[in-house]
């Protein structure tokens, strides 16, 4: 595979992936930050993860459960639980633009969904998710570019963030879209670290919950393997974790290329190294 020529193949600006394998840890880099620009993607830019931060939430709720402070199980109406909310089975719009709780025999993606699960938390807890975050996951693994937009770390900058791109490799009008709901939407970070944290998630995230075997909380599951995986305005990514060979490629790119992760060169690099 030439990634070089995939890239012109499909007009994108930057790219940049991890891989771990017993315990090493292999990243390349390529091209730009921002179309127009010397601004080379290095091993520590920072892109935006998009839905992988449900990955995280799910991360951060398994860990305030394992330590009592909620109830993954209980009953927040209709019978649909923090359990069945991270695994997209409850908390969807009704007609009036409201949250309601189909029977845990649905399966549907939904950004809503987090967004009750976070509401949950804090009114538990006290704090946001991504302040738990930082407490329970970024801060135990080391990690010093991987956060929720609004909590910069102490010395990056936003020069070191990617730019999005729409298929064409043309700047978007946002540039680096922000999307109200930190916790479904909001983390930004790098192959490294991404690779990092998917490498440390609890067991039970990948193990199938509810309606759907290939579910699990906020993870999509395989014969031993999860992902977990991203896409917005201008950016996509993907990571896929091997939990039997403990091998795990993460790939992030600033471009929406207009196709799924399975038809870009998000999903042509995650099978290089499957």
């Amino acid at each position: 595979m030439n990634i070089v020529e995939r890239m012109k193949h499909f007009n994108l600006p930057g790219l940049s992936f991890a891989y771990i394998k017993s315990g090493l840890t292999v990243s390349n880099t390529y091209g730009v930050l921002e179309a127009g620009t010397d601004k080379t993607v290095e091993d520590n830019s920072m892109f935006h993860a998009c839905s992988i931060s449900k990955m995280v939430t799910a991360m951060c709720v398994v860990r305030l459960s394992q330590a009592g402070k909620v109830d993954l199980y209980k009953d927040l109406g209709g019978g649909v639980t923090l359990a069945n909310l991270l695994a997209h089975q409850g908390g969807y719009c009704d007609e009036s633009g409201g949250i309601k709780f189909p029977p845990e025999t649905v399966c549907e993606y939904s950004d809503l969904g987090y967004d009750h699960v976070a509401r949950v938390v804090e009114e538990a807890t006290g704090e946001t998710i991504p302040q738990i975050a930082q407490r329970l996951v970024f801060d135990p693994l080391g990690l010093k570019r991987t956060f929720f937009w609004d909590n910069l770390p102490e010395g990056v900058t936003l020069d070191e963030c990617a730019v999005g791109h729409d298929k064409h490799g043309k700047v978007v009008p946002e540039i680096r879209k922000v999307y109200p709901n930190a916790e479904g939407a909001g983390l930004w970070s790098t192959p490294t670290e991404l690779a990092k944290i998917a490498m440390n998630v609890e067991p039970l995230l990948y193990q199938p919950y509810g309606c759907e075997e290939w579910m699990g909380l906020a993870v999509f599951l395989g014969e031993n393997v999860f992902v977990s995986q991203g896409w917005g305005v201008g950016m996509q990514c993907k990571l896929r974790v091997d939990t039997k060979n403990q091998e795990c490629i993460v790939a992030m790119i600033n471009q929406d290329p207009g196709v799924d992760q399975n038809e870009s060169i998000v999903g042509e690099i995650i099978k290089k190294y499957r």
